[in-house]
């Protein structure tokens, strides 16, 4: 059926580049639904907005998806005319895999490619880069924890020589009503 919702996190983008916000709000909506008993798609829209970003740097943009599932297996794409940072057009493919191996516990994987229509969002000429994840979730009490090891195959020179690229484990406390 129907979804709406809303996210936000605080950001920090160093002095790197010229943002001084230190929120990111995302408003979403869409519509999903099961095809058969295994198979499942979602279409959906999402505007990305980061309110105090008053510098001249457009950074709100906006997103549209189309996401397929089977099984464990779920593939999407998204696209943007306008990406962030006046960047223009971004598109972005990707592939998870989500295996409950255990009551309560799921391990995850997932590879994503991103492509820039221009080579400006990042310092260097490279205007695509691929971001992965491995990680595991379990419930405690009704509570979701994971821990994840994301990266990209971005250098320091992409990404205006900071370590926004470099690999990380990521503890994540979350609950869903």
């Amino acid at each position: 059926g129907f979804y709406v919702g809303t996210w936000g996190s605080t950001v920090d983008f160093d002095s790197a580049v010229d943002f001084n916000g230190s929120l990111e709000l995302d408003f979403y909506g869409g519509w999903g639904t099961s095809i058969g008993e295994n198979s499942s798609i979602d279409i959906g829209y999402i505007y990305y907005y980061y309110p105090g970003d008053d510098n001249g740097l457009d950074g709100d943009y906006q997103e549209i998806y189309f996401n397929y599932g089977w099984k464990d297996l779920s593939l999407g794409v998204a696209y943007s005319d306008d990406y962030y940072g006046s960047s223009q057009e971004f598109f972005y493919a990707q592939a998870n895999y989500d295996w409950a191996f255990a009551e309560d516990w799921t391990l995850s994987a997932h590879v994503g490619w991103n492509k820039f229509e221009e080579d400006v969002f990042l310092s260097s000429d490279k205007g695509d880069y691929v971001d992965y994840l491995l990680g595991v979730t379990w419930t405690v009490l009704g509570i979701d924890l994971g821990l994840a090891w994301i990266g990209t195959d971005l250098s320091e020179e992409d990404v205006f020589d900071t370590d926004w690229g470099d690999d990380t484990a990521v503890f994540s406390i979350s609950k869903s009503f």
